[in-house]
């Protein structure tokens, strides 16, 4: 999957990126044609750097939308919150930040009888200490996914 740069203001203080966002099965091998009913996850990575990631404070908050590729569900599936301070301290530095989360024991996002192939949409914004949405967001696309019933 290809690495997204995050938009900033200040781009030569402060640069980002998502890194990968990763779809398993239930045996958390990594799987892109997934059976209906049966819980699947997603790991996403990303990180900051320039001499502002020390100063940032605040909390990350990351999405999981699917877009069907053709008539079907679209919509977000999955939000959850990272608190600024949850760095990956293993390859993190003052002035480089990383962080990674895992959506588990993700339900089935479709009607019962919807089959078909979705794209992944992992959205990630950011807001300050004082809860205030900053101009800094990053998106990536795909991978694609299909979802099937089992006879």
């Amino acid at each position: 999957m290809a690495t997204m740069y995050f938009d900033t203001v200040f781009p030569l203080h402060l640069n980002g990126e998502i890194h990968e966002a990763i779809v398993k099965d239930k045996d958390a091998t990594i799987n892109h044609v997934l059976e209906k009913g049966i819980p699947w996850e997603v790991d996403v990575e990303w990180h900051v750097w320039g001499p502002g990631a020390k100063t940032l404070g605040g909390e990350w908050k990351v999405y999981l939308r699917l877009e069907s590729m053709g008539d079907g569900f679209e919509g977000t599936i999955k939000e959850m919150t990272k608190a600024y301070t949850d760095v990956d301290i293993t390859q993190s530095t003052p002035a480089h930040r990383h962080w990674k989360v895992q959506f588990l024991n993700l339900p089935d996002p479709l009607p019962q009888e919807e089959e078909g192939i979705y794209k992944l949409i992992c959205l990630i914004t950011y807001k300050d200490p004082f809860g205030v949405p900053a101009a800094m967001a990053g998106s990536l696309e795909g991978p694609l996914i299909t979802f099937y019933k089992s006879s």
